[in-house]
């Protein structure tokens, strides 16, 4: 047993990387849940608003490489930190639509919504 060590093991359990890679996102998940319920309770009145900050501040670091300092890291521990980062605006947009009920302005204004899908679809056809 030579070159044995525990640290391969304990980046697996804590970061979901290393043999599981069809498990990236549970990392994200667990922490994203931890972390925006933290938010939540930090920010009760304008819990929203905050996350949607904190989400615009993301995609400003995403598409600008402001990331670059994650590369003295391994890519066991990188890639989950960026894995989370890419994941937090879709949650927040989530929470967002969630919490403005529009599932039920859906129902109500049905042939609306179809109407401005297919507007859109045309649209992006059009423009691709």
């Amino acid at each position: 047993m030579k070159n044995f060590s525990f640290y391969p093991l304990k980046m697996q359990l804590l970061l979901g990387r290393q043999f599981m890679i069809p498990h990236w996102y549970l990392f994200s998940i667990i922490f994203l849940t931890i972390f925006l319920y933290i938010l939540s309770n930090l920010f009760k009145t304008n819990f929203l608003f905050y996350a949607q900050i904190l989400m615009i501040f993301i995609y400003i670091g995403q598409y600008s490489n402001y990331y670059i300092f994650l590369d003295i890291y391994k890519s066991n521990v990188k890639k989950p930190i960026l894995d989370t980062l890419s994941i937090f605006p879709m949650s927040v947009s989530g929470l967002t639509i969630a919490s403005l009920n529009l599932i039920q302005y859906f129902k109500l204004y049905q042939i609306k919504v179809i109407l401005f899908s297919f507007i859109f679809q045309i649209f992006h056809i059009i423009l691709n």
